[in-house]
């Protein structure tokens, strides 16, 4: 799938986010979305506790690192899981939401791919090649 012109950093679910974003602030009669703030704040602090759990030095890392990508990933996994169901509800009105919603399906197949990936590596432990990354 050919990379959408506009690119954002951060995980997809964090592009995702910002795309959202940017239907709410067109169109204020858009609903399932109240707590936007809240699913950011939520993928970021997990996607962040993991990542410090799998650079620190501690006691039981194992255990603690599956913990936290479980953790990331049922997140990931409800947020995706709201994604597919609100998405249909978001306008389609002229060429701009054209273009937002081609890059939301963009990144939202990113994330699938980004859980998988996680859940592969930190939960089952196996060793991706660099060319599925």
């Amino acid at each position: 799938m050919k990379k959408p012109y506009i690119t954002y950093c951060g995980t997809a679910a964090e592009s995702v986010l910002i795309l959202l974003k940017k239907f709410l602030k067109k169109y204020d009669g858009i609903t399932g979305w109240r707590k936007l703030a809240c699913w950011y704040k939520g993928l970021k602090n997990a996607m962040r506790t993991l990542g410090q759990v799998g650079k620190a030095g501690v006691k039981d890392k194992d255990s603690r690192l599956i913990k936290a990508a479980a953790d990331y990933l049922d997140k990931a996994r409800l947020f995706l899981a709201k994604l597919e169901k609100e998405k249909l509800n978001l306008p389609l009105c002229d060429a701009q939401d054209l273009a937002l919603q081609i890059e939301l399906e963009y990144y939202q197949s990113m994330l699938v791919i980004h859980i998988d990936l996680v859940e592969r590596r930190m939960i089952k432990g196996e060793t991706i090649a660099h060319s599925e990354k």
